[in-house]
């Protein structure tokens, strides 16, 4: 089962990093080589071993999300587990997908405006202040280019499905040929003068660098492995494989030249000739059962059989040395060839030192690197609707087109009739003829059953039908971008805490290292549009600059979800406090501006012409006119406005409070509210 992910081909681009001087292969023994790789394998092994119940509860997800058949699955170890039976789920209404995908939605427009500007780059020094917009627009510029709010997206989406999803943050940088005209120009010295009159020179440039940064990747959750026992990805080594093509890897990577590169099946297949080989061939029907060193069994790997495997691993490595104890290498990455030969092995590449990989799960547990995915505990309940309906649809099919039993002895029935309803047919028996009772009465029940199945199913996931699109009577399938942000903010607090730890596990530390490895392994020059003072950004000047990072599209969202629910609460109490005497008609005292709160209510809630909605009505009621100081006792709503609210304490002075904020002094208006009633002014 083909899930959206990176594609293979691009996800092991390494090459920029696995480079050059870097690799110090060399300095192992043979023997320190060997037993590398042999580790890797064990861990490899030992892990997979150990979440083989993670990785089928991730197979049943992504098969319930995109609705295949398991008994049609034809990719081996793409589809459900031998123990299930296909015929219980064959029918597939889509409720997991409805509501992965509405909470996909809801945390990606909460996360990524439209213009991919989510952060913020705070500088820790002056040199970084001036540069600030400048970098933000570069970088804002350069996660469009690698769409990286859709590999983040996909992450989310990962999360939703498996216990725990994974992103990879190699540089990557892409070259082409680029013809370049420039003027004719005299070099004396270290001065360049142009010569318009000569025409433009041709210059053809076979490396011309069109896009280089971070390529943020969704990784397969079963393409990489960690040390389940490990508490965060910090304390834990990090393996993951991914396939190339052959003449691909000989070109990119430092393979020996007298190491043979093949397709991984082909690495591993039986060497009649080698006393120690990985495959035997046996005696039963020439069938060839895998090595127990091999890392992965090649026949449960369709890519294995034209591509070469490539594995990383991230550690610190204990290999023995010469005098028979241990050598420790900190902080070092590994590579193999198709699980038997290491073809690169150095230091961590990356300046800012840690691994450049990501993992989070959505719902995390206490000492775990792996947690809860979002439709763990919906599963049963959408196998059950998927079952009940098969029924239901089974029980009206039969009651809409009726069986009947036939006395095949009867003269009238001796051949094969079709029973349509309105036919008359003569026998001589009454029970010659005869319809099969089918049971209409379980169709309520079944559909009972499926009811409260739905209800599970939005309540473990959060997807209500106002988001899902199903409940059309009370809302429109269409809502505004505040009311997503509302619902998340306010409405859910589960969604707040899924935001607060992709924010803090997956964004910031993506900005990070973004950041770090623009100042590593940055060679282009950008020019930069905009506004903020410079244009032209060298990577000199961004290995100067230092920043924190912040995202504000979240905190946004947050603020104005907080500052809604806060004014409606203000609104939905005012009369309770006005009965309560808190809120009072006196004169001098603190002032609650109702018409300012409603408009900002409207405003803040997403409609753009607030102002037409609302007005102040004049009042023409001579009784209401401004009267005189001494009035005021008498009538304490003289001279104030109409939308006006006071608070007082009980001993006379005035309150302040949070509703300050919401307090402007105005001059009065001509006609007070007296005699109103408080929600006349809610």
């Amino acid at each position: 089962m083909n899930k959206p992910t990176e594609p293979a081909a691009t996800a092991g681009d390494l090459a920029t990093t696995f480079a050059g001087g870097a690799n110090r292969l060399a300095s192992l023994t043979p023997a320190q080589q060997e037993a590398l790789v042999t580790r890797m394998n064990t861990r490899w092994r030992r892990a997979t071993t150990q979440i083989q119940p993670l990785i089928e509860e991730s197979r049943r997800g992504w098969d319930f999300y995109l609705r295949n058949h398991p008994s049609k699955q034809d990719l081996p170890g793409k589809g459900l587990s031998g123990g299930e039976d296909p015929a219980q789920s064959g029918l597939r209404l889509g409720l997991i997908p409805r509501s992965v995908d509405s909470v996909v939605a809801m945390l990606r427009n909460s996360l990524f405006p439209a213009d991919e500007h989510f952060f913020r780059a705070t500088p820790k020094d002056a040199f970084s202040a001036d540069w600030q917009y400048t970098y933000e627009q570069y970088r804002v510029h350069n996660f469009a280019r690698a769409n990286t709010t859709d590999a983040l997206g996909l992450m989310l989406l990962s999360m939703c499905i498996d216990p725990a999803a994974a992103i990879a943050l190699p540089w990557k940088r892409s070259t082409r040929k680029k013809v370049v005209y420039e003027p004719v120009q005299l070099v004396v010295g270290e001065f360049r003068i142009a010569l318009p009159a000569l025409g433009l020179k041709k210059r053809v440039d076979p490396n011309y660098v069109d896009w280089e940064g971070t390529d943020v990747q969704c990784l397969d959750f079963t393409d990489w492995r960690v040390d389940p026992a490990a508490r965060c990805l910090e304390d834990t080594w990090f393996a993951r494989r991914w396939y190339a093509p052959v003449h691909t890897v000989r070109e990119q990577y430092d393979v020996p030249a007298d190491v043979a590169v093949t397709p991984y099946a082909e690495a591993w297949q039986d060497e009649a000739a080698a006393p120690d080989t990985v495959y035997s061939k046996g005696s039963l029907n020439g069938v060839m059962t895998a090595s127990p060193t091999a890392p992965i069994d090649p026949k449960d790997e369709p890519d294995g059989a034209r591509q070469a495997m490539l594995m990383v691993m991230y550690d610190d490595f204990v290999l023995p040395d010469a005098t028979g104890g241990d050598r420790v290498f900190k902080n070092h990455a590994a590579v193999v060839l198709n699980g038997r030969t290491l073809v690169w092995f150095g230091p961590n590449p990356y300046h800012h030192g840690r691994k450049p990989y990501l993992v989070c799960p959505l719902l995390a547990l206490p000492n775990q690197i792996y947690g809860v995915p979002l439709i763990r505990h919906a599963l049963t309940s959408a196998a059950i609707v998927d079952t009940a309906m098969s029924k239901a649809l089974k029980i009206a099919a039969w009651a809409a087109d009726p069986i009947f039993e036939v006395d095949v002895t009867e003269p009238a029935l001796r051949k094969t009739q079709h029973i349509s309803p309105g036919m008359k047919i003569p026998v001589k028996r009454p029970n010659a003829l005869r319809q099969v009772p089918v049971s209409v009465a379980n169709l309520s029940l079944l559909l009972d059953i499926i009811r409260r199945a739905e209800e599970n199913v939005r309540e473990v996931t959060g997807a209500s039908p106002l988001f899902t699109g199903e409940d059309f009577s009370r809302s429109p399938a269409n809502i505004t971008a505040f009311q997503v942000d509302q619902h998340v903010q306010g409405a859910n607090s589960r969604f707040a805490a899924m935001m607060k730890t992709f924010i803090g596990q997956v964004i910031e530390p993506m900005l990070i290292m973004t950041f770090e490895n623009d100042r590593q392994y940055k060679t282009k020059t950008e020019y930069v549009n905009g506004g903020g003072g410079h244009k032209t950004l060298t990577p000199d000047d961004v290995r100067q600059m230092e920043f924190d990072w912040v995202v504000t599209s979240a905190q946004a969202a947050l603020s104005r979800g907080r500052q809604l629910a806060n004014m409606l609460e203000l609104l939905r109490m005012a009369p309770d406090m006005h009965r309560g005497g808190l809120i009072t008609y006196a004169p001098g005292q603190t002032q609650l501006n109702t018409h300012k709160l409603l408009m900002d209510i409207l405003s803040k809630g997403g409609t753009p012409n607030a102002d037409q909605y609302l007005e102040k009505a004049p009042h023409t009621d001579p009784v209401y006119a401004p009267s005189s100081p001494v009035n005021h006792e008498v009538n304490p709503l003289a001279g104030k406005a109409p939308d006006r609210m006071t608070t007082a304490m009980p001993d006379g002075t005035a309150h302040a409070s949070a509703m300050d904020s919401l307090v402007e002094d105005q001059p009065p208006p001509a006609h007070p509210f007296e005699g109103h009633a408080p929600h006349d002014l809610v």
